[in-house]
C-alpha cells in the first residue's frame, strides 16, 4: 500500500523526524532518518558515538530555529 513519499513524516501530526523507526536498532550504529532521507551517524561507535547524544543535539537547534523564526 501507499503511497510511501511522506513516509513515515507525512501527515498524523509530525512537522519534524529525525530518529530510527526500529525498536531493536542500535544506538551505537542506528539507522537514522531525517524526514524521509536516511542518514549517517556524524562519527562511528568508535570515536563516541551515541543516538541519545545526537538526538538531543538535534532537537536543541531544531527550538533554535523555530525560535529564531518567531521573532
Amino acid at each position: 500500500m501507499g503511497p510511501f513519499d511522506a513516509w513515515p513524516t507525512g501527515g498524523g501530526g509530525f512537522e519534524y523526524f529525525y530518529g530510527f523507526l526500529g525498536g531493536e536498532t542500535n544506538q551505537y550504529d542506528p539507522a537514522i532518518y531525517e524526514g524521509t532521507v536516511p542518514m549517517d551517524p556524524s562519527k562511528t561507535a568508535e570515536e563516541g558515538y551515541h543516538f541519545t547524544e545526537d538526538m538531543t543535539g538535534q532537537a536543541i537547534a531544531w527550538v533554535r530555529s523555530r525560535r529564531r523564526s518567531w521573532r
